[in-house]
């Protein structure tokens, strides 16, 4: 009987089944653990076979740093996201933001942030809409013709508060 014989006609293995099963949803709970970009690289690794996932973890295990950059990181992003300026770490990557230069992209993002919700919110500071300006520029031109009046009516004025008081 040949080896492909044997194999074809073999039982399943439930106990290889079960294992696989169960590192599927263990290296799936981790990868959940991470951003989905690294958790993309992390499956990538675990599915490359034994020797890429032992390495992998080792590297995860070795980085006793990590864990603690990583909670420090994932809640200043969510600080970010709660202003939302979460894509603001993403964006600043891309643009090559030295770290010490990032505090600064966060304050000017926040503040113009907060001159967008202000301009948006004050219904003074919106645009106005072509009608009222035809309203504003009627008024302003009422109000003109009147100025441009107000010297002959203050002299007829005059003129006749003068006439009044004769004898």
């Amino acid at each position: 009987m040949s080896a492909a014989e044997i194999l074809y006609r073999a039982e399943a293995d439930t106990g290889l089944e079960s294992a696989a099963a169960a590192w599927a949803r263990a290296t799936e709970a981790l990868a959940g653990l991470f951003r989905p970009e690294r958790a993309e690289q992390l499956r990538e690794s675990f599915s490359r076979g034994q020797d890429a996932a032992l390495k992998v973890l080792a590297v995860l295990d070795g980085d006793r740093g990590g864990p603690d950059e990583w909670r420090a990181y994932d809640q200043g992003r969510r600080a970010l996201d709660d202003l939302s300026l979460g894509d603001l770490v993403d964006r600043a990557v891309r643009r090559g933001v030295a770290p010490v230069g990032f505090p600064a992209l966060v304050e000017r993002a926040a503040l113009r942030a907060w001159a967008d919700l202000r301009l948006a919110r004050d219904p003074r500071l919106g645009t106005p809409r072509s009608a009222d300006r035809d309203d504003l520029v009627a008024g302003f031109r009422e109000l003109d013709a009147r100025l441009a009046n107000w010297p002959q009516q203050l002299a007829r004025r005059a003129d006749l508060s003068a006439h009044d008081q004769r004898p």
